[in-house]
């Protein structure tokens, strides 16, 4: 079984499988993502096709065909988390946008029976641990860096509350996500 070899490698494992056909699925069945005011920070181009996606909803059958090839994916990757593997959320973005990618990733590993604790560690202690930096990085702990999001729920139990963001703290700055849409403000010359 590759899922035991996996496993018992240590090698850590990126799945990526909005681009393998994840985020296209999420958009058909709910593109009210491609709304968020924040999207239209992005080019045109990087949300063309998920606007071309709503604009001509797929067939219930195309849908169902999706469900199948992107379910594989999602609980192959839940399964290896529940076999002890190491597996870090990953995107190909520009291609899908920045932030929404890692996002809709989130969500295909919670699809997938995932707990939502363990999807978060994906991008957060394991992804730092993955990379060797997990003594400065990836848990809020004393002495370690630390960003912050503030979200509007809970996405220890509901992993979508991640897409509720309302407030960053980087670098000890806090940065609201109303005010980061209005853009910057210049002082009077």
């Amino acid at each position: 079984d590759v899922r035991q070899l996996l496993v018992a490698s240590g090698m850590t494992i990126t799945p990526t499988i909005g681009i393998q056909g994840g985020n296209q699925l999420l958009t058909l069945k709910d593109p009210s993502w491609i709304d968020d005011p924040r999207m239209r920070l992005f080019p045109e181009s990087t949300t063309a096709g998920a606007r071309a996606l709503r604009a001509k909803p797929a067939s219930a059958q195309d849908v169902a065909t999706r469900e199948a090839l992107v379910g594989v994916q999602e609980r192959l990757t839940a399964d290896l988390v529940k076999r002890g593997g190491r597996v870090i959320a990953g995107t190909d973005s520009p291609i899908i946008p920045y932030g929404m990618a890692l996002l809709m990733e989130l969500e295909h590993y919670a699809r997938g029976g995932m707990p939502p604790a363990d999807v978060i560690r994906t991008a957060t202690a394991v992804a730092a641990e993955a990379m060797g930096l997990g003594a400065d990085l990836g848990t809020v702990e004393a002495g370690k860096l630390a960003d912050l999001v503030i979200v509007d729920g809970d996405p220890s139990t509901t992993i979508t509350d991640l897409r509720k963001t309302r407030r960053v703290i980087k670098n000890g700055e806090v940065y609201d996500v109303e005010t980061l849409l209005r853009g910057p403000v210049h002082p009077a010359r």
